[in-house]
């Protein structure tokens, strides 16, 4: 089985017929996190705030993951049309430093996460059993082959995981839920 040893999320155990409504639960209660912050004095630096120099952010954190909603939508499209596509690196640390992740506008950054996690699940929901199915090829963490199914589990798997990483920078620049 593949299990996270970060979040506990196992692939194995979830169904990713299931994903399209999880991407959309997972991306409001990011949306609500970084909309809860911005109510209170002091949230928005809260947001902002890294909890070391190499740990990113909670917005850093909820830009990346309305990135990965966009690229996944991306990926899944090249599967459906071309046979084993491989797909380029998503350049991930490069965009939160390159697109200024820490400088958006919060309310904003969680309606895109809302936006991309709709756009996402509507592609994914009219899939047959012979399209999830589809192989690819995916580089991270290790250049393996995958299918459909795959893509939708490890899609819902970075929106919990890294909903958590937002909870931990929120929790390290001295927010919480009752503040």
């Amino acid at each position: 089985m593949t299990t996270c040893a970060g979040c506990g999320f196992v692939y194995e155990n979830f169904d990713g017929a299931a994903a399209p409504k999880e991407f959309h639960r997972r991306a409001r209660e990011l949306r609500e996190r970084l909309g809860a912050a911005l109510m209170t004095a002091g949230g928005l630096e809260a947001l902002r705030r890294r909890p070391e120099p190499t740990v990113w952010s909670a917005l850093e954190y909820a830009g990346h993951v309305r990135d990965v909603l966009l690229a996944q939508r991306e990926r899944l499209f090249l599967a459906l049309v071309e046979e084993r596509p491989a797909f380029a690196p998503m350049y991930r640390d490069d965009r939160v430093t390159l697109g200024r992740y820490n400088d958006e506008d919060p309310a904003t950054t969680g309606t895109e996460a809302v936006l991309a996690a709709d756009l996402l699940g509507r592609a994914f929901a009219p899939l047959t059993a012979e399209q999830w199915r589809r192989p690819m090829l995916y580089g991270s963490p290790e250049p393996a082959e995958h299918d459909l199914i795959w893509l939708a589990r490890h899609t819902v798997h970075e929106c919990r995981h890294h909903l958590g990483d937002v909870d931990a920078a929120l929790a390290a620049a001295g927010f919480t839920s009752a503040s």
